[in-house]
């Protein structure tokens, strides 16, 4: 990551609208960049923990690697069975085409017809009916 390469890009000019100091810019990216150079982290044990439905929203250009996603969606029962004969998990992987990390916000196009689905299947009908007045 390179604060100067990235100026222009949807994080710089999000980032530029929300800080109370945007010339902090290279600050922020080297702190970024001190993050994603770490010791990985390891999300397993907390992942297999959440009993709610979970969706995970990746792009085909991500910085996430794929196989990673699918990881984590194995974690939460998804990707293991024949859904046709033992019926989908509660848990769904999106991967939306030409999407980057930083860009997934920004495809609305894509994610409404994959969001609003995904949380109308968690409710009962009346709650539904409660959602729409």
């Amino acid at each position: 990551m390179d604060a100067e390469a990235m100026v222009g890009s949807p994080m710089y000019d999000a980032y530029v609208r929300a800080a109370p100091r945007p010339e902090d810019w290279p600050r922020f990216i080297a702190k970024v960049r001190q993050l994603l150079t770490a010791e990985a982290y390891d999300w397993a044990q907390d992942v297999v923990a959440i009993t709610a439905p979970t969706l995970i929203v990746i792009g085909d250009a991500d910085s996430i690697r794929l196989a990673h996603a699918v990881e984590l969606f194995g974690l939460l029962g998804g990707g293991k069975s024949d859904g046709d004969a033992l019926g989908l998990p509660p848990s769904q992987l999106a991967v939306l085409a030409g999407t980057t990390h930083s860009s997934v916000l920004f495809r609305t196009d894509l994610l409404l017809p994959i969001i609003v689905p995904f949380l109308d299947n968690g409710l009962s009908p009346s709650d539904s009916e409660v959602l729409k007045d």
